[in-house]
C-alpha cells in the first residue's frame, strides 16, 4: 500500500452496493486491514443509470473500514512499469500441438 497507492487513483467498493473512485489521501496502515479506515480526495460516485462515476461536490470523503468490500488501484501508465500489459494475460500463451496442423491445411 506505501509503495504503490501514492498518486494512484483507487476504486474503492462498498458493502452497501456503491463503488467510489479517487485519490487515496488517507489510510493508517498500522492497524489491522479491517480497521482501515480511507479517506477520498476528489470522490466520484459510480452511478448505475449512466454506467459511470461522476464527480461529487466534495473535497474529500471518508469511508470507514467497516463499510469497504475491495480497494482497487487504478493504473497510472505514466509512473507504472507494469510487467504485463492491460487486458492481456499474465502466463504466456503455449501453441496448441493441433493448432500447426490446422493453420498447414
Amino acid at each position: 500500500m506505501r509503495r504503490y497507492v501514492p498518486g494512484h487513483w483507487v476504486a474503492v467498493g462498498l458493502e452497501t452496493g456503491e463503488a467510489y473512485v479517487g485519490i487515496l489521501a488517507y489510510s493508517e496502515t498500522s492497524v489491522e486491514q479491517k480497521e482501515r479506515d480511507i479517506i477520498l480526495s476528489e470522490p466520484a460516485l459510480y452511478e448505475e443509470d449512466s454506467k459511470d462515476y461522476r464527480s461529487l461536490p466534495y473535497s474529500c470523503i471518508f469511508l470507514p473500514a467497516a463499510l469497504i468490500w475491495s480497494v482497487a488501484v487504478i493504473e497510472n501508465p505514466g509512473t507504472d512499469g507494469r510487467i504485463v500489459p492491460v487486458n492481456e494475460s499474465p502466463f504466456i500463451a503455449k501453441e496448441k500441438p493441433h493448432a500447426k496442423a490446422h493453420a498447414a491445411t
